[in-house]
């Protein structure tokens, strides 16, 4: 039950998303767009930033299968659904996260609503950018250290709950 309320969560927020996409960019975003286009025109990414590892290759993936199925527009639109995409992902796991810490689901909708609806979470999975990635990956490392602590045993979670946090880390320049 609690499973079909996440998803149920997932599909209002990507409906409510699409109904009022932006239409302003901010320059990081414009600059990821031109990036994108070009290393998608010369088929291979130019080069792989140090401050985000993973969001170019996962937009480069996403955009090539955009284009396979058909798409021939610019990488604006599939990015801001890519952005939605990996944000309603991260609506779900937080609610089944706070349901996990009350096992209440009216607390855990309440709760995800606010972070969802919260204006940093908003703008960033409204814009194409690469901090709603990070976002996602702090909601899942906060969802199985909680996962650690209640249940001590499977310790194959922790190599999972570090890489996670690192991963959604900016790694510092020495």
């Amino acid at each position: 039950m609690h499973f079909l309320i996440a998803v149920l969560l997932s599909v209002v927020y990507l409906g409510f998303n699409y109904l009022i996409l932006s239409k302003t960019y901010m320059r990081d975003s414009v600059d990821y767009f031109r990036f994108l286009e070009s290393s998608v025109r010369n088929g291979a990414l130019a080069e792989i930033q140090s401050d985000h590892l993973l969001y170019p290759p996962a937009a480069f993936l996403f955009l090539k299968a955009v284009q396979s199925v058909g798409h021939t527009g610019n990488v604006v639109f599939p990015l801001q659904v890519l952005s939605m995409i990996v944000g309603a992902i991260t609506a779900s796991i937080f609610y089944l996260f706070t349901y996990g810490l009350y096992r209440d689901s009216v607390t855990a909708m309440v709760s995800s609503l606010f972070m969802v609806f919260s204006y940093t979470f908003w703008r960033y999975s409204m814009e194409a950018m690469p901090y709603i990635f990070a976002v996602s990956f702090s909601v899942v490392t906060l969802f199985t250290a909680i996962a650690i602590l209640k249940h001590p045993k499977p310790h194959h979670k922790i190599p999972l709950t570090v890489g996670l946090a690192i991963a959604s880390t900016r790694p510092h320049k020495f």
